[in-house]
């Protein structure tokens, strides 16, 4: 009768050892980079001052705002022109 040995194997255990290595930065990274760039887009969908926030109605009021807007458009044409 063999005798297996119960758990994991060596390699089992430096793969679950890299992940628990790997959580943390990953972590990190969301909430330093990721967690900024979804609160900015919530509140280009919000209008008003930083105290008296609320949700703009229409829904897209800020983009067809800013599409309108001929500085804009001016400024989006500038930034092709120096890009190619």
């Amino acid at each position: 009768m063999k005798n297996k040995k119960k758990g994991m194997s060596i390699t089992g255990k430096q793969r679950a050892a890299s992940w628990m290595y790997l959580a943390p930065a990953t972590i990190l990274i969301f909430i330093m980079s990721f967690w900024p760039i979804i609160q900015a887009v919530i509140t280009s969908f919000k209008t008003g001052s930083s105290a008296n926030m609320q949700w703009a109605n229409p829904f897209a009021y800020n983009y067809t705002r800013m599409f309108q807007d001929a500085v804009f458009k001016r400024s989006i044409g500038n930034t092709f022109l120096y890009l190619t």
